[in-house]
């Protein structure tokens, strides 16, 4: 009609109207709903869910469980926190013994070994003050002289402690150096390695530091232990190179000799050891030949 009635109508329409009921209907739909309600149900369920949801809830409950599981998980990383029980682990390992390991024991037998002045010529065995036979001191006659005999029983005692502390027992090599350097043995059981270290005659003469590393190195490279050490014995300063002798002092061939010889087989991962016996030791110097400041040991006198 062009204008509206003047009454509304005595009836509604049949059909309902578009908008909402103003009451809800008195039952739930059979299906939840696609999307959570915008606000929570102000009080929990009655009953627990039988199983446990597929993915954590967002928030942490807010007391502890009553039990703990019944077994632990298996992780590769540390949690977060610690947890407040300690947990059962195995016994700790023994730290003064290590696994297979190739040791090389280098022996300076120079003449100045045998000779408690610093000598500006070396000394051969045949000038030392060799002990006799009788001495008590002396386990051998080739020793020559109390300090001699004293590196070597050093040596000895060491390659023992080696053996004993290895849990598969050590591969142990020698090297004796004075003007040169020679193998005595290479890697080898403990028991062979000690009988080359007494069976070695001294020699006397110049001090071959650089020479004694690389035969070392020889003698390591022919190992397949992954550990790999090298103990340096000596009473003095690097004196000689393979070419050429009276090369020493700061700066000196033999020392440069020296020092390329053990920054070579420490990048060959190669732990250098030095032992510094007595007072005629350039310690800052011999300690920079070790793998760090710290594996220096230096002893006052061949009683030591």
């Amino acid at each position: 009609t062009p204008e509206p009635t003047p009454e509304p109508t005595s009836n509604p329409t049949p059909e309902p109207t578009p908008g909402p009921t103003p009451e809800p209907t008195p039952s739930p739909t059979p299906e939840p709903t696609p999307e959570p309600t915008s606000n929570p149900t102000p009080e929990p369920t009655v009953q627990p869910t039988p199983v446990p949801t597929s993915r954590p809830t967002l928030v942490p409950t807010p007391e502890p469980t009553s039990k703990p599981s019944a077994a632990p998980s298996l992780s590769s990383f540390p949690s977060a926190s610690p947890s407040n029980s300690p947990s059962e682990s195995q016994a700790p390992t023994c730290l003064d013994q290590f696994d297979p390991v190739d040791i090389c024991l280098a022996v300076d037998e120079s003449g100045s070994v045998c000779d408690p002045t610093p000598l500006t010529t070396p000394t051969l065995c045949t000038n030392c003050d060799c002990v006799p036979d009788t001495d008590p001191v002396a386990t051998q006659d080739q020793t020559c002289c109390v300090n001699y005999d004293a590196t070597i029983q050093f040596a000895d005692l060491f390659i023992e402690l080696a053996d004993d502390r290895s849990a598969n027992s050590a591969n142990v090599g020698t090297v004796f150096y004075s003007t040169g350097a020679s193998i005595g043995t290479m890697l080898t059981t403990p028991a062979g390695a000690q009988a080359s270290v007494m069976a070695e005659q001294y020699n006397g003469g110049w001090t071959n530091t650089g020479g004694a590393i690389n035969k070392c190195q020889e003698v390591l490279n022919a190992g397949t232990s992954p550990k790999k050490v090298m103990v340096l014995l000596t009473d003095g300063n690097p004196t000689a190179t393979d070419s050429a002798v009276n090369v020493g002092g700061a700066g000196g061939d033999a020392r440069n000799f020296a020092t390329a010889a053990a920054n070579s087989v420490k990048s060959d991962g190669v732990t250098v050891i030095p032992v510094g016996i007595g007072g005629n030791i350039d310690v800052p110097y011999l300690t920079g030949l070790g793998s760090a400041p710290e594996f220096y040991l230096g002893v006052t006198d061949f009683d030591r």
